[in-house]
């Protein structure tokens, strides 16, 4: 379905109708042709009961109600009316101020019609859409308006009646006209849109839709979305879900959508409408599959091949082997820790890009696990590590433990250090942590490399993976790391965390 089509879609369904945009045009519609007939009726009734003089003659009155009730009784009988209220409403609006005009013409432009004029074409102004025909609509009423003026009232009334009229007039046009630029620049956005956009009533019925939503919908050409229902077609319930994600079945096939509903309310007289948004998210949901499958068979399939193959290490290490098959050996020991130590890593990384629940914790704590767990192979470097007292709460998780084990770990096989110093302090509502060493430090060159997932250098490199999973944990708690010149002499890493 290609846009000439979605235009004409959305221009019949929510034309440039001014502040009706927001109200249910039919019923506004009845009202004022109601409004118009009963006035009639009333007035007439009130000069005969108080025994007043009928400025306007018994039929004149009978045929102006008759002029509103007419139109307002056939609108209950004919679909003309909700597909083309906008021309019935702008040809009504032509009449009605047409015999206004009229009845002031016979009044000799008596003072409560005079200004009945003015409020009511600034009120028509501001009600209907600017555009063509609104602009055809003032000249038509300036014309008939000073024809008739002029023919009734003097000149130097007349000359100031009208340039009241033309004030005022002009003015409420203008303003019209802004509001109306601000319509057209918010339907280019929502037609324009990369999300599908639909705005329905509260049945469910389409009033407009984008044609990124048709894409989704799969609606072609010779259907018309009017006559479809978006809670059925979506399978949703606005009253009982709001947002969320589900498979929908759209002719034949299965997509996932990702959507959210906001409620529109606008005036009192207005019925309440939604505005629905939704993404197809199927190649999202399938790539996750397919990733959650590979991760499986990293988990469990290669990790039970390792566990085998340290087994037949093991088995080898215990025969009497020379010095250079052991030597062999334990190479391939290395590389077997290195590939756990992926594996590891990988699960990490899987589990820092999935939304967690954060609560308060004590992060001295959680970095006294790490230091204890790292001491046995700092030790074996002979690298002294030191943990100055940590009294912060901070909003995480369990991937905490991982980003320190992670920086801990980095300093140790990479900085070629002696001391790495672990330290805190707090600013403006974060906590920072501080893990330095006395090593030989990060080139400037590198500093902002250092946190890519494929970043590798110099000979102890493994993976690339450590530091990228040391931002990754840090930004899933709403934190950062950067990176320095330590004043130890080697490298500096700080961890900044949202205080609890």
């Amino acid at each position: 379905m290609n846009r000439d089509f979605v235009e004409p879609i959305f221009g019949s369904l929510r034309p440039n109708i001014g502040l009706l945009n927001g109200l249910d045009k039919v019923f506004v519609y009845r009202l004022f042709l109601f409004v118009g007939g009963f006035s009639y009726l009333f007035f007439g009734g009130l000069y005969i009961v108080y025994e007043i003089k009928d400025p306007m003659p018994i039929i004149q009155r009978i045929l102006g109600s008759f002029f509103f009730l007419f139109p307002l009784l056939t609108s209950f009988f004919s679909s003309y009316l909700e597909k083309n209220i906008d021309d019935v409403i702008y040809f009504v609006t032509i009449l009605a101020f047409t015999h206004l005009v009229y009845m002031a013409y016979i009044s000799n432009y008596a003072f409560n019609y005079s200004l009945s004029i003015i409020i009511v074409l600034v009120i028509i102004n501001l009600i209907l859409g600017n555009n063509l025909r609104l602009k055809i609509i003032n000249i038509y009423f300036y014309i008939l308006i000073t024809i008739s003026v002029v023919i009734t009232k003097t000149l130097l009334y007349s000359l100031f009646y009208l340039f009241v009229l033309l004030f005022l007039g002009l003015g409420s046009y203008l303003v019209s006209r802004f509001k109306s630029k601000i319509r057209r620049k918010y339907k280019k956005l929502f037609l324009d849109s990369p999300i599908g956009l639909v705005e329905a009533s509260s049945e469910g019925q389409i009033l407009r839709i984008n044609q990124e939503m048709l894409d989704i919908l799969k609606i072609n050409f010779h259907e018309d979305p009017r006559e479809c229902n978006i809670f059925q077609l979506l399978e949703i319930n606005p009253k009982e879900c709001d947002n969320g994600e589900r498979v929908i079945e759209v002719n034949g096939d299965r997509i996932w959508i990702k959507f959210r509903i906001n409620q529109l309310k606008t005036s009192p007289l207005n019925k309440n409408k939604y505005i629905i948004s939704c993404l197809d998210i199927s190649e999202r949901k399938e790539a996750e599959k397919q990733q959650n499958f590979l991760h499986s068979i990293l988990r469990h399939d290669l990790k039970n091949k390792i566990q085998i193959l340290e087994g037949y290490h093991d088995l080898l290490m215990e025969k009497g082997l020379n010095e250079k098959t052991k030597n062999y050996l334990k190479k391939s020991e290395k590389v077997i820790e290195e590939i756990t130590g992926l594996i590891k890593k990988v699960k990490t990384l899987k589990k820092a890009t999935k939304k967690e629940e954060t609560k308060a914790i004590e992060v001295g704590e959680i970095i006294g696990k790490s230091v204890k767990e790292r001491k046995p192979q700092a030790n074996e470097k002979n690298i002294e590590i030191t943990q100055e007292k940590i009294d912060c709460k901070i909003k995480g998780g369990k991937l905490l433990k991982e980003l320190f084990n992670n920086l801990i770990e980095n300093a140790i096989k990479h900085s070629k250090c002696k001391k790495i110093k672990i330290s805190s302090k707090t600013k403006n509502e974060k906590c920072i942590i501080t893990i330095e060493d006395d090593g030989k430090g990060i080139p400037d060159k590198l500093k902002q490399k250092v946190f890519r997932r494929s970043f590798k250098h110099g000979e102890t490199s493994e993976t690339g993976l450590g530091l990228y999973i040391v931002r990754e944990i840090a930004r899933a708690y709403g934190g950062k790391v950067k990176v320095k010149d330590s004043k130890l002499g080697g490298a500096r890493f700080d961890v900044y965390l949202k205080k609890a």
